[in-house]
């Protein structure tokens, strides 16, 4: 599909776009036309450089470029203690198939200016689509190491010169050519934590220290949602606050950042809560970060955000969560410190809408006082996947799709993001961070907005005090996870270690 022919945009593909597209219109409708300015003039600058110093010199430049990429990896390489680096990583589900698996076994061996990847001892290939070929495990792990290692290279693919990798077959890193790999993000987030695990270790014991932090949240917590929207037309799409909202992992001499962005590019932002509102059949009583939701240690992961959706408009809405881990989360810790707690899902049944929004005092409606009973209703957890649709008096309607009224009581859904940790108080039993010889322990459709329809109500962004702990709040199954501490806290937590 071509975004533009014959040096213009296609209109029709940004409408489609528009109209369908996911977590971010704008991107499309008014960023593509930057993008494809830049572009353009990024293609008339090179012809202006071949005509006036001619082909030899242009391609000696890009060929000197590759050159210094690669050297510039293979100097920072060199400078790690060699050695071997190992981290595991597991999933309790392959979408609703539960069942432990491996899906990632990183063994990293460091030798000189030379890195090298093996795989061996991850699962088997999946008989589901939660498989991934060893093109999106690298783009995974490139994912981390561009924005932490490699950061200040240029850009360029040759920084991956001096590294290997050894994928055995017919694992779910390296399935066959026909299996099915739609699910693929959520199959190499091992990876994408994993390496964040290994490198780190490495690096620890050079002039990089300073540098090193744990994995990024890496959950992909997010809500897929359906339905008619206030604007009168079918849509299903994507929230994208949570999911570009998460923590970063604990740095080597500070907390790690809250609601950092989203791991899979640095520069994802949140929307804003009044565009959502604008967007989708729903109002967003509040957005908050999640308190104590980064794992504990001398130095904390960074918080991620709660938010709580209340259809709104429309008399039914569906709504699915989605999530790269369950129970188990796959980022890991670092010397001594606590991973983060695991996501809840969680719903709110029997409550009056109007009558909260109305009875509540300014930053009192947050979800520590909802989970409290402070307005009613009951607190429901249910399995990822399960609809959300009208309620009357805490009991689903008999009608599949019955008439909005201003007494039907509306289900409240909230689901949580989390994240990360590490604890560099154990980190090196010397003196100097520097001293470290390297002999680490192994660890282990949119709407169209242009068509005339009744105006979503606009709002303040809502930022009313913190959300909940996990706790009693915790879906059926779950595992109890440390507390941590709150993302005002900047010494020890309770569970962290010195």
């Amino acid at each position: 599909m071509r975004v533009g022919t014959n040096f213009r945009i296609n209109h029709d593909v940004l409408v489609m776009f528009a109209a369908f597209g996911i977590r971010a219109e704008a991107n499309v409708t008014v960023d593509m036309r930057a993008r494809a300015t830049t572009a353009d003039r990024v293609r008339i600058r090179l012809l202006e450089m071949f005509r006036r110093e001619g082909k030899d010199f242009v391609i000696g430049l890009m060929r000197r470029m590759l050159d210094e990429a690669e050297a510039g990896a293979r100097r920072r390489i060199a400078d790690w203690a060699d050695g071997t680096y190992r981290a595991v990583t597991f999933s309790d589900a392959a979408g609703l198939a539960g069942g432990l698996m491996r899906n990632c076994s990183m063994t990293m061996t460091k030798q000189g200016d030379h890195l090298l990847f093996d795989f061996t001892g991850t699962s088997p290939e999946t008989p589901s689509s939660y498989n991934a070929h060893p093109q999106a495990v690298i783009g995974h792990m490139a994912n981390y190491i561009y924005e932490y290692v490699f950061h200040d290279l240029p850009v360029s693919s040759a920084t991956f010169q001096p590294i290997d990798f050894v994928f055995p077959p017919n694992s779910m890193l390296s399935p066959d050519a026909r299996a099915a790999t739609s699910c693929s993000v959520m199959a190499a987030t091992g990876a994408m934590s994993a390496v964040a695990n290994c490198v780190s270790r490495a690096r620890f014991g050079s002039d990089e220290w300073r540098q090193v932090a744990a994995s990024q949240g890496n959950g992909g917590n997010a809500i897929v949602l359906a339905g008619m929207s206030q604007w009168g037309a079918m849509f299903a799409d994507m929230i994208a606050y949570p999911i570009n909202t998460e923590g970063q992992g604990a740095r080597a001499t500070s907390d790690g950042m809250d609601a950092y962005g989203f791991p899979w590019c640095a520069f994802g932002r949140a929307p804003d809560v009044e565009s959502m509102e604008n967007e989708f059949p729903m109002i967003i009583p509040f957005s908050s970060h999640w308190k104590d939701s980064g794992g504990a240690g001398k130095h904390r992961g960074g918080v991620g955000t709660a938010q709580l959706w209340v259809t709104h408009h429309v008399p039914y809405l569906f709504q699915m969560a989605i999530a790269d881990n369950s129970r188990i989360q796959t980022p890991q810790p670092l010397f001594g410190g606590y991973a983060q707690p695991t996501v809840p899902g969680i719903v709110l049944d029997g409550i009056n809408a109007g009558e909260a929004l109305a009875s509540a005092r300014a930053g009192t409606l947050t979800l520590e006082a909802l989970l409290a009973g402070e307005f009613g209703g009951t607190v429901v957890a249910q399995p990822y996947g399960s609809a959300v649709h009208p309620v009357n008096g805490g009991r689903p309607s008999s009608s599949a799709c019955p008439p909005a009224t201003p007494a039907m009581v509306t289900r409240w859904t909230a689901t949580l993001a989390t994240w990360r940790v590490m604890s560099p108080g154990t980190w090196c039993p010397t003196a100097s961070p520097a001293a470290c010889t390297g002999s680490c322990s192994p660890g282990a459709a949119r709407s169209m907005r242009t068509r005339p329809g009744p105006s979503a109500p606009r709002r303040s962004r809502r930022a009313c005090g913190a959300a909940a702990r996990t706790g009693s709040s915790r879906p059926s199954g779950t595992s109890a996870s440390h507390p941590g501490r709150s993302s005002s806290s900047s010494g020890p937590g309770p569970t962290g270690r010195s």
